[in-house]
């Protein structure tokens, strides 16, 4: 019996000594190493946030300076469009005018009159500008101002909406 005895005891300390052994790795070894992976994960999420962040940033520049470009080409091609129509007016203006002077000129009733005759018609119809920088009248410079302003007023609001 005492052999019986002693070996109960022995299993017994033997069953402490494992049990301390177990929790001995669970607090030491295995407790730890959780974690020290949920650390790792959450150190790995805060770096792709934080990579993401500076992605966003990056590409709301990118936007802006593509905006901001896209902006600007419009308006130079308002602006263009607006020399290329102030020019074409002023080559149709004097063309009128030339062609008035002409049959001004051809004209006997206006020609033969010794108080009109050919200063007459040059007053009238003469020193047309064909340049691109001319004097138009009024209310043909009015019509291309306004076309020019609403160019511009359109690339603003397109620049605004972002297209």
């Amino acid at each position: 019996m005492e052999k019986l005895v002693k070996a109960g005891v022995a299993a017994a300390v033997l069953g402490i000594v494992l049990a301390g052994a177990g929790i001995f790795y669970y607090f030491v070894v295995f407790l730890p190493g959780i974690e020290r992976q949920k650390l790792e994960m959450a150190q790995e999420e805060q770096k792709a946030q934080a990579s993401k962040a500076e992605q966003d940033k990056r590409d709301a520049t990118q936007r802006e300076a593509q905006k901001k470009q896209l902006y600007e080409a419009c308006k130079s091609d308002a602006r263009a469009n607006d020399e290329a129509d102030w020019a074409n007016a002023c080559k149709d203006v004097a063309s009128t005018n030339a062609q008035g002077l002409q049959n001004c000129l051809s004209d006997k009733n206006i020609g033969g009159n010794p108080y009109l005759g050919e200063n007459y018609c040059k007053r009238l119809y003469g020193g047309a500008d064909a340049s691109s920088t001319c004097t138009l009248p009024s209310a043909r410079a009015d019509g291309i101002n306004k076309a020019f302003q609403e160019a511009q007023q359109k690339c603003l609001a397109e620049a605004q909406l972002g297209m």
